[in-house]
């Protein structure tokens, strides 16, 4: 839990730019974007088998791990369109790419992660 609130910070303030609360500095968004394309893999390697269920992954992550790695590729992917899209400076790719990078999120946490 904690390793993916680490990424949090980076992943909010892009979204305030993409919802257009925030102006869009295109620099200050690159270097957001690149930082998150690099914190957003770290998480991956705290997954362990919790059979306590102290953390919020469901069993679900070890009773189907070929469908959750496939889920982990595809938001390594998204992340990734979204770093790409951020450099090319484009505001309309990089809230497409944004959008994409939540959908994945959700795709996820919807059979993997405890409810809240």
């Amino acid at each position: 839990t904690t390793a993916f609130k680490s990424f949090m910070s980076s992943y909010s303030s892009m979204g305030k730019v993409v919802k257009g609360d925030e102006p869009y500095v295109p620099d200050t968004f690159k270097a957001t974007a690149a930082q998150f394309a690099q914190e957003a893999r770290a998480p991956f390697e705290y997954f362990q088998n919790d059979p306590q269920g102290n953390g919020d992954a469901l069993p679900a992550v070890w009773a189907q791990p070929d469908d959750f790695k496939r889920k982990q590729s595809e938001f390594f992917a998204a992340v990734d369109e979204l770093n790409a899209q951020s450099q090319n400076g484009r505001l309309e790719g990089i809230t497409a790419a944004y959008n994409n990078v939540s959908a994945s999120c959700k795709s996820c946490h919807d059979v993997y992660r405890r409810p809240k």
